[in-house]
């Protein structure tokens, strides 16, 4: 019923198309008629759903078409011409069979209603499927494919809906500008005070009346067929989420047995066999084909061309070419035969197993397998719509004969080829339908059985989920290198890949490494500078080469752990060069310098160095700089490079002595000697004061205002690194020793001599 109804829809929706051209060939024909009027239309209500009001509907447009049908008008009336009258009764015509059209829609409604009732009724007195379950998977399939074919009725319906649509919404402009045409016709005839044309204004009137009311009786008839559209759409939908509880209730309760698996497979082994056997003999045939293109080629390159041997070449190379396909289709449903095997032999599988992994294991497997299959329809139907042009112009020739075409029996030659390719192409529609079929049978159960997943199960696919998206990202392949091993005397180059998990694993062992190595190095330092005392440079040599050695070590390490061959270093060797060409430079250059330092010990722990100004005590000799602690308590960094560029004073590079002085002015006319005594004895007498070399106490200049003496002494550094302090307290013992003894330290004293010749007067002058 529903194949009928749409195929009688389709029908009639091209039979409107083809009378909507009467009403505006009417307009145009009719003088003053302008569109775009602004008037309400006078059928736009919807029938009633009450079935007596649609009977009484169906009488009343059969009643107009009666007596439309009984008037015949046989010549123009007074005042028409020949061509309005033609159009007059095209209007007529037109109109009889938009009412015929109507009537059938109101009919078409009312079959639509009571199937509708049918269906409820069938629905309401369903009890079952009669079974028992566990359901056969077929009749779960077989329940699906309806809910499919009736989604496609559903779909069909839509697209003709709007197209119904999209012709009411111009009906009602058409009807506006009829009615427009309609009043100033009648105003025309009205308003006339010429008898002359009193006629042809009232015949056009009437024309206009004609096409107004051929303009409402269309916009009924769209009417009509939307609401039968409508009803039509809601109803299969009705019956679509029917069919789909049906279709779930049998898909809970599912069984896919081996023997049912085995009986499937078994079929489909039986049809490869035949198109195994269909494709030897296609082979055959192709291979007639292409010797007989082949001799009439030769035929056409010894002979004189002539326009017959040319249409026998272009019918051979069609005839081969077909053949060719033929081969081609066959193997393409084979290859579908092979794909629904599979299909089946791993929906079996899926079957067995209703855990949350194998569920999305097998969406995953369903989305693969539909994509290919939409590959596999877009290249039959390109090939399809290339034969079908070729059947539509050869078919036109032979409908259309015409002796110039040459020899018809090698155009049917042709035509027959081209419908036997279409066959086979129409066979590999079919079986991608087939499968598809199934691949969404499928895919709804499914999705019903991931719907029914207790969330114990849920939880297990998040986290099985998550750990195959970590899993993904831990095995990213960033870059892969050439890896050679030598088997049996034998070079034997591949590939290894290094991945992101491959990366973090090397980093994670340098990251532990490093500071494992760090501690001890730490511990070993504090050691063997307790242990070689006196030499630590040659510690802090050792102990860098070791760090050194344990860090190379440390990489290897970690590369052999996570299987990354050394070659690398090979791959990275052009960047690695390139930045420590430039971005490393400086730090190279101190790491040389520090092992410079240490092996040829300019300068070494405890050390007072001054450089660029700064003077202090060597703390310790890094891989990058010194540290240098000032007298002041402030430790300075200085680059390794710095000792070895620049001009640096080491003052205990061959010892720990250190000479430093004193200076202390006595005034003049004082007993130098005893002054000289008396420093001596202040500083001898100083405990920290090296009695070797001796102290020497000298006169060292004449002073402006008084005699400078300078005693030199000498420390040991070792033992005493304060030397501001030994000085502060020598002072203290040779200003007590000046002052027991009498001797004046002078402060500074300046005489004025003025060069006057007379005495300078002076006098007393009161204030004002």
């Amino acid at each position: 019923m529903t194949a009928r109804k749409s195929s009688f829809s389709h029908a009639l929706i091209g039979l409107l198309l083809l009378v909507g051209t009467a009403q505006s060939q009417a307009q145009s024909l009719i003088p003053g008629m302008k569109s775009g009027a602004s008037s309400q239309p006078a059928a736009q209500n919807k029938p009633d759903a009450d079935a007596d009001s649609l009977d009484a509907q169906i009488k009343t447009i059969q009643q107009r078409l009666a007596k439309l049908q009984s008037q015949s008008l046989q010549a123009p009336p007074l005042g028409a011409s020949v061509a309005q009258w033609a159009q007059y009764q095209q209007l007529q015509n037109s109109e009889a069979r938009t009412l015929t059209a109507h009537v059938n829609a109101l009919n078409n409604l009312a079959e639509e209603r009571r199937t509708e009732e049918d269906r409820a009724a069938s629905r309401n007195t369903w009890k079952g499927f009669g079974q028992k379950p566990p359901y056969a998977i077929e009749l779960a399939d077989d329940w699906w494919a309806q809910v499919r074919r009736i989604g496609r009725e559903i779909e069909a319906t839509r697209v003709e809906q709007r197209l119904i649509d999209s012709m009411f919404e111009q009906e009602k402009k058409n009807l506006k500008a009829a009615q427009q045409a309609k009043r100033q016709a009648d105003e025309q005839m009205q308003t006339s005070d010429d008898p002359t044309q009193a006629a042809h204004l009232r015949w056009l009137a009437e024309l206009a009346t004609a096409g107004n009311r051929y303009s409402e009786n269309r916009l009924g008839l769209f009417e009509a067929l939307r609401n039968l559209r409508e009803e039509t759409a809601a109803n299969l939908q009705t019956q679509q989420q029917w069919l789909e509880s049906k279709a779930i209730q049998a898909s809970r309760s599912l069984t896919f047995s081996l023997q049912e698996r085995d009986r499937l497979l078994a079929r489909l082994v039986e049809q490869s066999h035949a198109i195994a056997q269909k494709t030897a003999q296609a082979e055959k045939e192709e291979l007639q084909a292409q010797t007989a293109l082949g001799r009439i080629r030769a035929q056409l390159a010894t002979a004189q061309p002539s326009a017959e041997l040319q249409q026998q070449l272009e019918t051979a190379r069609i005839e081969a070419e077909v053949a060719d396909g033929r081969i081609s289709s066959l193997r393409l449903l084979n290859y579908g035969n092979s794909l629904m095997q599979q299909a089946w032999q791993q929906r079996y599988q899926g079957m067995q197993a209703h855990d949350s992994q194998n569920i999305k294991q097998t969406e995953s497997m369903i989305q693969d397998y539909l994509a290919r299959m939409g590959e596999w329809r877009s290249a039959v139907r390109a090939d399809s719509d290339r034969v079908q042009a070729s059947l539509a112009l050869l078919g036109t020739q032979l409908a259309e004969w015409k002796p110039e075409l040459g020899d018809r029996q090698l155009v049917e030659r042709q035509y027959q080829a081209y419908q036997t390719r279409d066959g086979l192409l129409r066979q590999n529609q079919s079986q991608i339908e087939q499968l598809e079929g199934m691949l969404y049978n499928w895919q709804q159960i499914s999705q019903l059985a991931s719907q029914e997943l207790s969330w114990t199960s849920r939880l297990q696919s998040a986290w099985i989920t998550t750990t195959g998206a970590i899993r993904a990202v831990w095995n990213f392949e960033l870059i892969t290198v050439d890896d050679t091993i030598v088997v049996e005397g034998r070079e034997i180059t591949g590939k290894r890949s290094v991945t992101l998990g491959k990366l973090v694993q090397v980093l994670l062992i340098l990251v532990l490494g490093l500071w494992l190595t760090g501690r001890i190095s730490a511990y070993a330092r504090r050691w063997m500078l307790k242990r070689y005392a006196g030499d630590e440079s040659a510690a802090l040599l050792w102990l860098r080469l070791a760090s050194l050695g344990m860090g190379i070590g440390l990489v290897v390490l970690a590369l052999i752990t996570a299987h990354i061959p050394l070659t690398a270093f090979a791959f990275m060797g052009g960047a690695l060069a390139l930045g420590l060409g430039f971005g490393a430079q400086n730090i190279l250059n101190n790491f040389i310098s520090g092992m410079i330092l240490l092996v040829e010990k300019p300068i070494k722990l405890g050390d007072i160095v001054e450089v660029d100004g700064i003077r202090g005590r060597v703390r310790d000799i890094g891989s990058r700089c010194c540290q240098v602690q000032r007298y002041d308590g402030i430790d300075m960094l200085i680059p390794n490079s710095v000792f070895l560029e620049r001009t640096v004073t080491n003052w205990t590079l061959s010892d720990q002595l250190l000479r430093f002085s004193v200076t202390v002015g006595i005034a003049y006319g004082a007993a130098v000697e005893k002054a000289m005594q008396l420093v001596r004895e202040a500083v001898t007498e100083h405990a920290s004061v090296l009695k070797v070399p001796m102290p020497l106490v000298l006169l060292e200049d004449f002073g402006d205002n008084a005699l400078q003496l300078r005693v030199d002494y000498w420390l040991d550094i070792s033992l005493q690194d304060n030397s501001r302090q030994v000085g502060s307290e020598i002072r203290l013992g040779i200003d007590k020793r000046f002052a027991e003894h009498g001797i004046a330290i002078p402060f500074p004293q300046r005489d004025v001599n003025l060069g006057s010749r007379e005495p300078i007067r002076v006098e007393m002058v009161a204030a004002t």
